[in-house]
Order: structure tokens, then sequence, then C-alpha cells
């Protein structure tokens, strides 16, 4: 072989090494991160949208936290709990970010001419009504009645004790006792300050003194003596009124129950359904403690006005989505006239790629019959595209192995631990999309390999072309 054409048979393996190597990386490119289905399948793989579910859900929880000064104690919490652990899905998140990267790459692959991403609400605006509903039933009696005005610490009433009323019936009976025990020592300790504040030092002494003896002290040591056993004193009033005046106690405790109750329960007229439904589970509460109402009344009744209450809070929340979410969410309807120049450039980068795919494979074919234009020689085409591919796909095969090992350990931690599992999301892309380039690497290694095989094999004459003819 002349010079000239050995050099020629070099540049050409030059060019189609190199070919080859544009090729393996523009095609897996493809293959990979240019590629919709290899996109949303790793998401799936790698629990993606679960993670976008639970980073939705705190985005949910911080918004309604945030604005809680403008949301009622009754709606607020069960939106927020509603909407990030029930309405909004990771199948419903799932089909959104499906739907929206099969659009963009479209468009960047010049299949649309322009880019629509969008988001449909109509899925979650539909749950919201039922979310809410479950989320208000499962919510504990405590947290129901949290800012209702039965809840003054002033007061024998404290969500506690009303929250003992629902846990059964024995819990029933012993809140209900519990409160009257309360209630009735609060009358007594009123009656004995008022007996206290009335009653001369002389009587005040005769009821923690034996055989008091008035004149047997000065003004001045009575005055002291009261001093030092007041607390003593105000006791001894408290046990004489307990066990001298129990009917008048009594009479006092059924008025203080009916004033009490008369003020905690009011008439509900609002037109607003959960303002109402509100106010008829404060009533059932306060009734049930402050009268005779059985447990099973009681329980009824109860139930009822919780289910009232989930209806009414779902009903108002499907109503606040409908009004003030529209039923579809442009992502892309306020991108400036730069955004989407830039993402046009990104399209034509893409589109370029796409071309690549298939002129750098097509240049290898051409270089490779080329290469047997120029030679004439079956073992110099399998031997020099052997090395070629060899020369591409081990470097290439041993450089992506070790990258896909020692990458989830050359990137920092995430600064804010919330956003770790994101982290661990880009990670597992950059990790997949090494192991496709990998094994597609790989297999250029090996039909490389079975080419220079064949090429020595017709080299040393193992197998000749009339061989090959008469097979």
């Amino acid at each position: 072989m002349s010079i000239g054409r050995t050099l020629a048979v070099g540049a050409i393996l030059l060019l189609m090494t190199l070919s080859l190597a544009s090729a393996n990386v523009v095609v897996a490119s493809e293959r990979t991160v240019l590629d919709p289905d290899f996109v949303t399948g790793t998401m799936e793989r790698e629990d993606g949208y679960q993670t976008i579910d639970e980073t939705l859900e705190t985005v949910f929880e911080s918004a309604v936290e945030s604005d809680g000064a403008s949301t009622d104690s009754a709606a607020g919490p069960a939106l927020m709990s509603a909407v990030a652990d029930r309405a909004v899905t990771p199948a419903y998140v799932q089909q959104q970010t499906e739907a929206n990267v099969y659009r963009g790459y479209t468009f960047l692959h010049g299949e649309r001419e322009n880019l629509t991403l969008a988001v449909d609400t109509e899925p979650v605006v539909a749950n919201v009504s039922e979310a809410v509903e479950a989320s208000v039933r499962n919510r504990s009696l405590a947290d129901q009645i949290a800012s209702s005005s039965a809840t003054d610490s002033d007061t024998p009433l404290n969500p506690e004790r009303l929250a003992n009323l629902t846990a059964g019936p024995e819990q029933y009976r012993t809140a209900k006792a519990e409160f009257r025990d309360d209630l009735r020592g609060r009358i007594v300790d009123r009656l004995a300050r008022q007996a206290f504040g009335t009653a001369s030092d002389d009587e005040r002494l005769a009821l923690v003194i034996d055989d008091y003896d008035p004149d047997a002290y000065t003004d001045a040591e009575k005055d002291r003596m009261v001093d030092e056993r007041e607390s003593e004193i105000r006791a001894a009033f408290a046990e004489r009124i307990r066990t001298t005046r129990e009917d008048e106690l009594d009479r006092r405790l059924d008025a203080q129950l009916d004033v009490l109750r008369n003020e905690t329960t009011p008439t509900p007229t609002a037109e607003d359904n959960v303002t109402v439904a509100t106010t008829r589970l404060q009533n059932v509460l306060v009734t049930g403690l402050t009268t005779e109402m059985s447990y099973e009344t009681f329980d009824a009744e109860y139930t009822a006005a919780k289910a009232d209450l989930a209806t009414a809070l779902g009903s108002r929340a499907e109503s606040q989505l409908r009004s003030d979410v529209p039923a579809r969410i442009s992502l892309t309807e306020n991108l400036t006239q730069a955004d989407r120049q830039q993402l046009q450039r990104a399209s034509t980068a893409v589109q370029v790629v796409d071309g690549l795919s298939i002129a750098f494979p097509l240049l290898g074919l051409a270089l490779v019959a080329l290469l047997w234009w120029l030679t004439r020689s079956l073992e110099t085409v399998a031997l020099g595209t052997g090395f070629s591919l060899l020369g591409v796909g081990l470097p290439t095969y041993a450089l992506a192995e070790a990258a896909a090992r020692r990458l989830p350990t050359l990137l920092p931690p995430a600064p804010d631990p919330s956003v770790q599992p994101v982290f661990d999301l880009v990670v597992a892309f950059a990790t997949r999309t090494l192991d496709v380039l990998g094994s597609q690497s790989l297999a250029l290694s090996v039909l490389g390999l079975l080419l220079v095989i064949a090429g020595l094999l017709l080299r040393y004459e193992y197998v000749t072309l009339d061989s090959l003819r008469s097979a």
C-alpha cells in the first residue's frame, strides 16, 4: 500500500473514531435526557413523583400557615391538611408532570411551534370537598373547639374536658361529674370569700380556735391572728358552707349551669353554613356537659353535628377553590420575551442534536464504505472499524462506570435537609444517564472486539472469503 493510501486510511480511521465517539454521546443523550419516556420512567422508578408531592404539601402548609390571620380556625387547618395530604396525590402529580414533560419535549424536538405548559386543577377541586370532610371528621375534638368561646381558661369549660365527653360512656359520666364538682367548688369559694369579707374578726377566729373568748384578746391581737391564719379561716368558711348550705349549693349550681349554657349556646341564626354548624357543635358539647343528657343521645347529636360541620367546610373549601383557582393554570403564560427566546434557542439546540444523532452514525457508515472502497480489503475494514469501536467504547465505558459510582459521594449534601430528596433525584437522573452511556459503550466495545477477531481470522487465513462464500 502506498504512503498516500496509508495516510488516507489513517485519516479515515481517525475520522471514524471521532464520528463514533460523537455518535455514542449524541445517541446516549437522545436515549436519556432528551427522551421524555426516560425522564418519566426515572421519575417513577426513583419515587420522584412522591418527592414532588411531599414538596407541594410543604408549600401548601406554609401558604396556609402564612395566611393564618385571614383563615378561620375551623376551615384553615382542615383545608391545609386535606389539600396537602389527600387532594393533591402522587397519582395526580404524576399525571400532571408527565403531561407537561411530553408537551415540553414535543416543543424542544420541534414538533410544536409554541411551548404551552399547564396544570389542570379540576382533579384537586373535585377531591377537595371529600378530602376536607374526611380531615374534619378525623380531627380531635380539642382541635375542633380550640377557638370557641367555650374554651375560656377562666371557666371550667376547657378542650380537654369537652374532648373527654366523646371518649366513651364512662369518660362521659366522669367528665360531667368532674365539671359539676369544679363548678360547685367555684361557687363555694365565691360564697366563702363573701362570708370572710362580711364576718367580724371574732366570727373569723371562732371558726379556727376552740372555745374562743373574744374578751381574751385586744383588737390588735385579733387583727394579727386573722392575718396569720387567713387561709385556715377561709377554708373553715368553705367547709361550713359545704356542710350547712347543701341545698342552697344545689340551687346555685343549677342556676349557674343554666347561665353558662345560655351564654355559650347561642341560637345559630347566621346564613353561613359553617358558622351554623360550628355553633350547633358547640351547643351539643355544652348541653351534654351541663344537662342530664344521656351518653347515647349526646353521642348521636355530636356525631350528626360534626358531620354537618365537615360537610359545610368541604362545600365551602370547594366553592372557594372554584372561585379563586382557575380550572387550568398556565405555567408559560407570563413568560417574558427573553424567556421565550431562550427556550427557542434550547429547542434549536435540541433539534441540532436530533440531526446529529442521525448524521454521525451515517457518517460512520460512510467512512466504513470509503475504507472498503479505498483498500478493497475486508480484513482492513474489519480491523480498522473494530479498533475504532474499541477505542471509543472501552474508555467511555470505564469513565461512565467510574463516574456513576463516585457521583453520589462527590456532590455535597443539600444545604437544607428538606430539599435533600430533590438532590437525590438529580443524582439518580445523572447516574441513570451514565449507566445508559456505559452500557451503550460496552455494546460498542463488544462489537469492536468481534470485528477485530474477524479481521485477525481473515488476516491469518483461518477464515477465507472463499470459505465464507461456500458457507
